[in-house]
């Protein structure tokens, strides 16, 4: 867990030193949290083992 932590630290640390050059990141962004980071690594893992025809269907409720 600390290891998730410290790394949402850094990422959360590098995007405030980088949101002037990105314009969508000043409104919109908010800080990372580990919990947030785990349900990333989940959908990593889910779209590697699922292979879907196309990545809209992954969001989609309608049976293939």
């Amino acid at each position: 867990m600390e290891l998730v932590q410290r790394l949402c630290n850094f990422i959360n640390e590098y995007t405030e030193a980088t949101k002037q050059l990105r314009s969508f990141l000043a409104k919109n962004w908010n800080k990372l949290t580990p919990d947030e980071f785990y349900v990333f690594i989940g959908l990593l893992m889910y779209f590697s083992i699922v292979k879907l025809p196309r990545m809209e269907l992954y969001w989609s409720t309608e049976k293939l």
